[in-house]
Protein backbone atom coordinates (compact mmCIF):
# COMPACT_ATOMS: atom_id res chain seq x y z
CA UNK A 1 0.00 0.00 0.00
CA UNK A 2 1.42 3.46 -1.21
CA UNK A 3 2.01 6.04 1.68
CA UNK A 4 -0.78 8.21 0.25
CA UNK A 5 -3.35 5.73 0.48
CA UNK A 6 -2.20 4.42 4.32
CA UNK A 7 -2.70 8.30 5.34
CA UNK A 8 -6.18 8.03 3.19
CA UNK A 9 -6.86 4.85 5.54
CA UNK A 10 -5.95 6.59 8.41
CA UNK A 11 -8.39 9.84 7.93
CA UNK A 12 -11.22 7.84 6.59
CA UNK A 13 -11.03 5.58 10.29
CA UNK A 14 -10.27 9.25 12.11
CA UNK A 15 -13.27 10.81 10.05
CA UNK A 16 -15.34 7.62 11.47
CA UNK A 17 -15.28 8.52 15.15
CA UNK A 18 -17.21 11.54 14.68
CA UNK A 19 -20.18 11.57 13.31
CA UNK A 20 -21.72 14.79 12.67
CA UNK A 21 -25.09 16.44 10.62
CA UNK A 22 -25.08 20.73 9.98
CA UNK A 23 -27.59 22.58 9.04
CA UNK A 24 -28.86 27.12 10.17
CA UNK A 25 -31.88 27.04 12.41
CA UNK A 26 -33.17 30.37 13.17
CA UNK A 27 -32.47 31.36 17.26
CA UNK A 28 -36.75 31.50 16.97
CA UNK A 29 -36.69 27.83 16.34
CA UNK A 30 -33.94 26.90 18.69
CA UNK A 31 -35.49 29.47 21.53
CA UNK A 32 -38.43 26.83 21.00
CA UNK A 33 -36.85 23.79 21.28
CA UNK A 34 -35.62 24.99 24.89
CA UNK A 35 -39.21 25.99 26.03
CA UNK A 36 -39.90 22.31 25.04
CA UNK A 37 -36.78 21.29 26.85
CA UNK A 38 -35.80 19.74 23.77
CA UNK A 39 -31.82 21.62 24.12
CA UNK A 40 -30.61 21.30 27.55
CA UNK A 41 -28.39 23.82 28.71
CA UNK A 42 -26.75 22.20 32.20
CA UNK A 43 -27.69 24.64 34.81
CA UNK A 44 -23.96 23.24 36.80
CA UNK A 45 -22.05 24.21 33.31
CA UNK A 46 -22.98 27.78 34.64
CA UNK A 47 -20.74 28.25 37.15
CA UNK A 48 -17.67 27.55 34.47
CA UNK A 49 -18.61 30.24 32.12
CA UNK A 50 -17.12 33.35 32.87
CA UNK A 51 -18.79 35.98 30.31
CA UNK A 52 -18.71 39.86 31.63
CA UNK A 53 -22.12 42.26 30.56
CA UNK A 54 -20.00 43.76 28.19
CA UNK A 55 -19.62 40.79 26.05
CA UNK A 56 -23.19 39.91 26.35
CA UNK A 57 -24.41 42.99 25.29
CA UNK A 58 -21.70 42.75 22.15
CA UNK A 59 -23.24 39.53 21.12
CA UNK A 60 -26.89 41.10 21.17
CA UNK A 61 -26.31 43.74 18.82
CA UNK A 62 -23.73 41.37 16.66
CA UNK A 63 -27.29 39.66 15.79
CA UNK A 64 -29.08 42.74 15.89
CA UNK A 65 -26.65 44.34 12.90
CA UNK A 66 -26.54 40.93 11.25
CA UNK A 67 -23.23 39.94 11.88
CA UNK A 68 -22.99 35.88 11.72
CA UNK A 69 -22.68 34.03 15.13
CA UNK A 70 -19.71 31.20 15.06
CA UNK A 71 -21.55 27.52 14.67
CA UNK A 72 -23.24 25.77 18.21
CA UNK A 73 -22.38 22.35 18.78
CA UNK A 74 -24.67 20.10 20.15
CA UNK A 75 -24.63 16.39 21.37
CA UNK A 76 -27.39 14.38 21.00
CA UNK A 77 -28.65 11.85 23.95
CA UNK A 78 -29.87 8.90 23.75
CA UNK A 79 -34.05 10.61 23.86
CA UNK A 80 -32.99 12.66 20.60
CA UNK A 81 -32.40 15.62 22.74
CA UNK A 82 -29.69 18.05 22.06
CA UNK A 83 -27.35 19.26 25.26
CA UNK A 84 -25.11 21.98 24.06
CA UNK A 85 -21.36 21.22 24.13
CA UNK A 86 -20.08 24.42 22.63
CA UNK A 87 -22.35 27.56 22.75
CA UNK A 88 -23.93 27.38 26.23
CA UNK A 89 -23.16 31.13 26.92
CA UNK A 90 -24.32 32.31 23.56
CA UNK A 91 -27.61 30.36 24.14
CA UNK A 92 -28.32 31.50 27.20
CA UNK A 93 -27.45 34.67 26.49
CA UNK A 94 -29.97 35.22 24.01
CA UNK A 95 -32.08 32.97 26.02
CA UNK A 96 -31.89 35.37 28.79
CA UNK A 97 -32.32 38.48 27.19
CA UNK A 98 -35.76 37.13 25.66
CA UNK A 99 -36.61 36.70 29.46
CA UNK A 100 -36.94 32.59 28.72
CA UNK A 101 -34.16 31.68 30.57
CA UNK A 102 -35.23 28.31 32.99
CA UNK A 103 -35.18 28.86 36.73
CA UNK A 104 -32.55 26.12 37.02
CA UNK A 105 -30.19 28.48 35.38
CA UNK A 106 -31.03 31.20 37.21
CA UNK A 107 -31.65 30.78 40.86
CA UNK A 108 -28.11 30.28 41.75
CA UNK A 109 -25.61 31.85 43.07
CA UNK A 110 -23.34 32.23 39.72
CA UNK A 111 -26.66 33.38 37.91
CA UNK A 112 -25.90 37.80 36.56
CA UNK A 113 -29.34 38.81 35.48
CA UNK A 114 -29.02 40.44 31.72
CA UNK A 115 -32.00 41.40 30.81
CA UNK A 116 -30.66 44.91 29.60
CA UNK A 117 -27.73 46.20 27.07
CA UNK A 118 -24.49 48.33 28.58
CA UNK A 119 -23.60 50.87 27.11
CA UNK A 120 -20.33 49.00 25.52
CA UNK A 121 -22.05 49.25 22.22
CA UNK A 122 -19.81 50.12 19.73
CA UNK A 123 -22.81 50.29 16.67
CA UNK A 124 -26.05 50.96 18.71
CA UNK A 125 -24.73 53.02 21.25
CA UNK A 126 -28.70 54.34 21.61
CA UNK A 127 -29.79 50.92 22.60
CA UNK A 128 -27.86 51.35 25.87
CA UNK A 129 -29.91 50.40 28.36
CA UNK A 130 -32.93 48.60 26.48
CA UNK A 131 -34.72 45.22 26.91
CA UNK A 132 -36.21 42.78 24.67
CA UNK A 133 -39.70 44.46 25.77
CA UNK A 134 -38.41 47.80 24.57
CA UNK A 135 -37.16 46.25 21.17
CA UNK A 136 -40.93 46.30 19.97
CA UNK A 137 -42.39 43.41 17.83
CA UNK A 138 -40.56 44.04 14.40
CA UNK A 139 -37.09 44.19 15.77
CA UNK A 140 -37.89 41.18 17.94
CA UNK A 141 -39.01 39.23 14.82
CA UNK A 142 -35.69 39.78 13.70
CA UNK A 143 -33.47 38.45 16.56
CA UNK A 144 -35.55 35.23 15.76
CA UNK A 145 -35.46 35.27 12.24
CA UNK A 146 -31.51 35.18 12.65
CA UNK A 147 -30.10 32.28 11.86
CA UNK A 148 -27.44 30.04 13.65
CA UNK A 149 -25.31 27.52 11.87
CA UNK A 150 -25.62 23.98 14.32
CA UNK A 151 -23.59 20.94 13.89
CA UNK A 152 -25.10 17.78 15.90
CA UNK A 153 -22.61 15.26 17.09
CA UNK A 154 -25.06 12.22 16.72
CA UNK A 155 -24.75 10.04 19.26
CA UNK A 156 -22.76 7.45 17.87
CA UNK A 157 -19.75 9.85 18.54
CA UNK A 158 -16.86 8.56 21.17
CA UNK A 159 -17.41 10.06 24.49
CA UNK A 160 -13.69 10.88 24.52
CA UNK A 161 -14.13 12.34 21.15
CA UNK A 162 -16.94 14.86 22.80
CA UNK A 163 -14.60 15.54 25.19
CA UNK A 164 -11.94 16.78 22.76
CA UNK A 165 -13.80 18.83 20.50
CA UNK A 166 -15.31 20.56 23.70
CA UNK A 167 -11.60 21.82 24.22
CA UNK A 168 -11.12 22.62 20.45
CA UNK A 169 -14.26 23.98 19.82
CA UNK A 170 -14.98 25.98 22.97
CA UNK A 171 -14.94 29.36 21.70
CA UNK A 172 -16.62 32.92 22.66
CA UNK A 173 -15.40 34.84 25.65
CA UNK A 174 -13.14 33.26 28.63
CA UNK A 175 -11.83 29.72 27.33
CA UNK A 176 -13.48 26.46 29.81
CA UNK A 177 -10.15 25.08 30.85
CA UNK A 178 -10.26 20.82 30.95
CA UNK A 179 -11.08 20.53 34.76
CA UNK A 180 -13.66 23.27 34.69
CA UNK A 181 -15.72 20.72 31.95
CA UNK A 182 -14.68 17.83 33.93
CA UNK A 183 -16.30 19.31 37.25
CA UNK A 184 -19.30 20.09 35.15
CA UNK A 185 -19.61 16.77 34.62
CA UNK A 186 -19.28 15.72 38.68
CA UNK A 187 -22.06 18.16 39.32
CA UNK A 188 -24.29 17.10 37.15
CA UNK A 189 -23.80 13.40 37.58
CA UNK A 190 -22.55 13.05 40.95
CA UNK A 191 -22.59 16.04 42.94
CA UNK A 192 -20.66 14.42 46.09
CA UNK A 193 -17.90 13.42 43.75
CA UNK A 194 -17.39 16.81 42.94
CA UNK A 195 -18.05 18.01 46.56
CA UNK A 196 -15.29 15.56 47.48
CA UNK A 197 -12.68 16.41 44.87
CA UNK A 198 -13.37 20.01 46.29
CA UNK A 199 -12.47 19.46 50.02
CA UNK A 200 -9.58 17.73 49.17
CA UNK A 201 -8.56 20.72 47.07
CA UNK A 202 -8.74 22.56 50.36
CA UNK A 203 -6.52 20.92 52.51
CA UNK A 204 -3.95 23.03 54.61
CA UNK A 205 -1.40 20.85 53.86
CA UNK A 206 -1.91 20.57 50.11
CA UNK A 207 -2.46 23.98 49.27
CA UNK A 208 0.75 25.19 51.18
CA UNK A 209 2.86 23.06 49.59
CA UNK A 210 1.59 23.45 46.13
CA UNK A 211 1.71 27.13 46.74
CA UNK A 212 -0.57 27.79 43.03
CA UNK A 213 -1.33 31.09 41.29
CA UNK A 214 -4.61 32.68 41.40
CA UNK A 215 -4.96 32.41 37.97
CA UNK A 216 -4.46 28.18 38.58
CA UNK A 217 -7.45 28.58 41.04
CA UNK A 218 -9.76 29.71 38.84
CA UNK A 219 -9.46 27.00 36.63
CA UNK A 220 -9.67 24.75 39.34
CA UNK A 221 -5.83 23.53 38.64
CA UNK A 222 -6.09 22.63 41.90
CA UNK A 223 -8.85 20.10 41.49
CA UNK A 224 -7.31 18.93 38.30
CA UNK A 225 -3.93 17.83 40.84
CA UNK A 226 -5.95 16.10 43.44
CA UNK A 227 -7.31 13.78 40.18
CA UNK A 228 -4.13 13.49 39.22
CA UNK A 229 -2.68 12.38 42.07
CA UNK A 230 -5.92 9.78 42.76
CA UNK A 231 -5.55 9.05 39.04
CA UNK A 232 -2.16 7.98 38.84
CA UNK A 233 -2.06 6.30 42.01
CA UNK A 234 -4.84 4.07 40.89
CA UNK A 235 -4.51 0.96 38.40
CA UNK A 236 -6.10 3.12 35.57
CA UNK A 237 -2.36 4.28 35.08
CA UNK A 238 -1.82 1.76 32.87
CA UNK A 239 -3.98 3.39 30.08
CA UNK A 240 -1.94 6.64 30.03
CA UNK A 241 0.43 5.74 27.56
CA UNK A 242 -2.12 5.08 25.20
CA UNK A 243 -4.21 7.81 25.49
CA UNK A 244 -4.65 10.57 23.13
CA UNK A 245 -4.08 13.31 25.80
CA UNK A 246 -3.89 13.56 29.30
CA UNK A 247 -7.09 15.81 29.62
CA UNK A 248 -8.30 12.75 27.58
CA UNK A 249 -6.85 10.30 30.22
CA UNK A 250 -8.14 12.25 33.14
CA UNK A 251 -11.47 12.62 31.76
CA UNK A 252 -11.56 8.77 31.28
CA UNK A 253 -10.12 7.83 34.40
CA UNK A 254 -12.76 10.03 36.20
CA UNK A 255 -15.57 8.49 34.15
CA UNK A 256 -14.27 5.28 36.35
CA UNK A 257 -14.70 6.84 39.13
CA UNK A 258 -17.90 7.84 38.76
CA UNK A 259 -19.23 4.42 37.05
CA UNK A 260 -17.50 2.62 40.20
CA UNK A 261 -19.96 1.93 42.91
CA UNK A 262 -17.38 0.60 44.98
CA UNK A 263 -14.80 3.04 44.70
CA UNK A 264 -12.31 3.73 48.21
CA UNK A 265 -12.85 7.22 48.85
CA UNK A 266 -11.68 7.14 52.21
CA UNK A 267 -8.58 5.35 51.37
CA UNK A 268 -7.76 7.32 48.47
CA UNK A 269 -8.24 10.62 50.90
CA UNK A 270 -5.80 9.34 53.63
CA UNK A 271 -3.46 8.37 51.61
CA UNK A 272 -3.78 11.93 49.88
CA UNK A 273 -4.17 14.03 53.36
CA UNK A 274 -1.33 11.75 54.87
CA UNK A 275 1.41 12.42 52.00
CA UNK A 276 0.97 16.48 51.82
CA UNK A 277 1.02 16.53 55.62
CA UNK A 278 4.53 15.03 55.35
CA UNK A 279 5.89 17.07 52.77
CA UNK A 280 4.29 19.96 54.55
CA UNK A 281 6.52 18.77 58.15
CA UNK A 282 9.39 17.46 56.42
CA UNK A 283 10.07 20.81 53.87
CA UNK A 284 7.18 23.35 54.78
CA UNK A 285 5.43 25.98 52.39
CA UNK A 286 5.88 25.82 48.98
CA UNK A 287 7.90 22.95 48.47
CA UNK A 288 6.71 21.82 45.42
CA UNK A 289 7.27 25.03 43.89
CA UNK A 290 10.33 24.22 41.88
CA UNK A 291 13.18 25.91 39.35
CA UNK A 292 16.85 25.32 40.86
CA UNK A 293 15.91 24.10 43.78
CA UNK A 294 12.34 23.39 45.94
CA UNK A 295 10.95 26.32 47.00
CA UNK A 296 11.81 28.50 44.33
CA UNK A 297 10.02 29.23 40.93
CA UNK A 298 6.50 28.77 40.34
CA UNK A 299 4.28 25.76 41.34
CA UNK A 300 6.25 22.80 39.06
CA UNK A 301 4.12 19.66 37.58
CA UNK A 302 6.95 17.29 37.37
CA UNK A 303 7.88 18.40 40.65
CA UNK A 304 4.84 17.54 42.19
CA UNK A 305 4.60 13.91 39.75
CA UNK A 306 7.91 13.19 41.16
CA UNK A 307 7.70 13.79 44.79
CA UNK A 308 4.17 13.73 45.86
CA UNK A 309 3.44 10.65 44.35
CA UNK A 310 6.77 9.17 45.37
CA UNK A 311 5.56 10.01 49.15
CA UNK A 312 2.46 8.71 48.42
CA UNK A 313 3.64 4.91 46.68
CA UNK A 314 5.84 5.02 50.17
CA UNK A 315 3.47 6.62 52.79
CA UNK A 316 4.18 3.12 54.88
CA UNK A 317 7.71 2.92 54.70
CA UNK A 318 9.15 6.13 54.81
CA UNK A 319 12.19 7.80 56.13
CA UNK A 320 12.88 10.16 58.67
CA UNK A 321 11.60 13.36 58.69
CA UNK A 322 15.05 14.97 58.73
CA UNK A 323 16.04 12.26 55.70
CA UNK A 324 12.56 13.01 53.98
CA UNK A 325 13.58 17.06 53.75
CA UNK A 326 17.16 15.87 51.98
CA UNK A 327 15.44 13.46 49.61
CA UNK A 328 12.85 16.26 48.80
CA UNK A 329 16.60 18.80 48.22
CA UNK A 330 17.66 16.53 46.39
CA UNK A 331 15.15 15.09 44.09
CA UNK A 332 15.71 17.55 41.05
CA UNK A 333 19.32 16.96 40.92
CA UNK A 334 19.06 13.56 40.35
CA UNK A 335 20.06 12.35 36.78
CA UNK A 336 16.57 10.29 36.01
CA UNK A 337 14.33 13.25 37.46
CA UNK A 338 16.22 15.28 34.99
CA UNK A 339 15.93 12.89 32.23
CA UNK A 340 12.04 12.54 32.49
CA UNK A 341 11.21 15.99 33.20
CA UNK A 342 13.52 16.93 30.07
CA UNK A 343 11.84 19.13 27.27
CA UNK A 344 11.17 16.27 24.32
CA UNK A 345 8.92 14.36 26.59
CA UNK A 346 5.55 14.12 26.13
CA UNK A 347 3.19 13.58 29.34
CA UNK A 348 2.34 9.70 28.21
CA UNK A 349 6.25 9.08 29.01
CA UNK A 350 7.20 11.77 31.54
CA UNK A 351 4.84 10.66 34.24
CA UNK A 352 5.07 7.09 33.88
CA UNK A 353 8.74 8.18 34.21
CA UNK A 354 8.51 10.25 37.23
CA UNK A 355 6.29 7.78 39.16
CA UNK A 356 9.00 5.30 39.49
CA UNK A 357 11.47 7.39 39.68
CA UNK A 358 9.66 8.73 42.49
CA UNK A 359 8.93 5.48 44.42
CA UNK A 360 12.95 4.98 44.48
CA UNK A 361 13.83 8.07 45.48
CA UNK A 362 11.35 7.60 48.25
CA UNK A 363 11.75 4.45 49.27
CA UNK A 364 13.53 3.48 52.53
CA UNK A 365 14.82 0.10 51.27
Amino acid sequence: MSQAKTLETLLDDARQTVKTDSYPMSIGELAGMYEREEIVLRPEYQRYFRWSPEQKSKLIESILIGLPLPSIFVSQDNDGDWEVVDGMQRLSTIFDFMGILKPELTENEYYKPFHQLTDELFYLGQFKGKGWKDLGRRIQLDIKRSKVQLTILLRETDLDAKFELFQRLNSGGTAISGQELRNAIMAGSRPKTLKWFEELAEDTHFKSVCGLADRDLVTRFDVELVLRFVAFLSPEIDNLPKAKGVDIFLTSALRKILDDEDFDYDGFEEIFRKTFKKIKAAWGDDALKYKNRPGTGKFSISFFEAVALGVAQNLHDLPSKDELKKRIESAGTQAAFKSASGSGKNAQRRIPELLLFGKKHFGNG
